[in-house]
């Protein structure tokens, strides 16, 4: 080994940010750097109870605690480099307990998603909003949404898919690999208004409700599921529809069909589509005539 050391407490999340390299020891995170064939440390972090996930983007932190949710922190390093600090800027509620797997970020243009995945297979959503002015926001994190996942999500990765949009891929306990993607207010409106017609029209399997399927068995202070996070595996089943059906559902919706198949099928496709690299152009050849 290049280098190694003994530590008095186990760590438990590991990561980068820039130049540095973060552990944690239960509920302490550490910034240290590599100098001098050593690593030293330059500041700590309290988090709640013990760290088990983290993210970064930019100079924010994401922080999975064991069973008090997320922590939002930011990090500042003057330009001199002699002064460096971490500061919480907000947290999940503590109202309910929430034993986070794994964390990360979603990105859609401006907007910034915290999410948290815990170890009954739901996924949180939260938002961080600042003042208007450019001071530090509520203390505590809005709940947006949970979702359902079906299994434990124990890795989380963020990916860019598109110009502006960042993904967060996810690897479940059922062998699934599932991706939350982010969309704009008016495609979700669409969206959210399609699955609900044919979540009320079509038949399933036992009658059940597939809505009702990824509904969160959790404190009732939480939100509602289904809002701001829908099901696109239900989107696909409308692409497959007969055309009369299709265009049915489209009338109802006051849409013309093939705007609302061109709104809604990118979000139910796979998002690593759009990871595949592109082909190279071809080159012209150059052609030879004969006499």
């Amino acid at each position: 080994a290049i280098y190694q050391r003994a530590l008095k407490w186990p760590v438990t999340a590991v990561g980068q940010h820039g130049n540095y390299f973060l552990h944690s020891e239960g509920f302490k995170l550490f910034f240290e750097k590599w100098e001098n064939s050593n690593f030293n440390k330059l500041a700590f972090f309290d988090a709640s109870m013990c760290v088990t996930a983290m993210a970064s983007i930019k100079n924010f932190l994401l922080l999975g605690d064991l069973r008090k949710g997320l922590d939002f922190v930011q990090w500042k390093e003057e330009n001199d480099g002699n002064t460096r600090t971490l500061k919480r800027l907000s947290r999940s509620p503590p109202s309910g307990f929430i034993t986070v797997l794994a964390c990360d970020f979603v990105v859609c243009g401006k907007s910034l998603g915290l999410v948290a995945l815990d170890h009954t297979g739901t996924a949180h959503l939260y938002q961080y909003s600042p003042h208007s002015d450019g001071r530090e926001g509520d203390q505590l994190l809005r709940s947006c949404a949970t979702f359902s996942m079906g299994y434990p999500c124990r890795a989380a990765l963020r990916l860019q898919t598109e110009a502006g949009v960042q993904c967060m891929f996810m690897a479940s306990g059922g062998g699934e690999l599932l991706c939350l993607r982010p969309i704009d207010d008016t495609v979700y409106r669409i969206v959210a208004t399609l699955l609900g017609m044919l979540a009320t029209r079509l038949p399933y399997r036992c009658g059940m409700n597939p809505r009702a399927f990824r509904h969160h068995e959790g404190p009732p202070a939480l939100v509602a599921p289904r809002k701001n996070i829908e099901d696109a595996v239900l989107l696909r089943l409308f692409a497959f529809l007969s055309t009369p059906l299709q265009a049915g559902v489209a009338e109802k919706m006051r849409l013309p069909l093939l705007s609302l198949l061109k709104s809604t099928l990118p979000c139910a496709t796979c998002q690593l589509l759009n990871l595949a690299p592109a082909l190279p152009a071809k080159s012209a050849g150059v052609g030879q005539g004969g006499a």
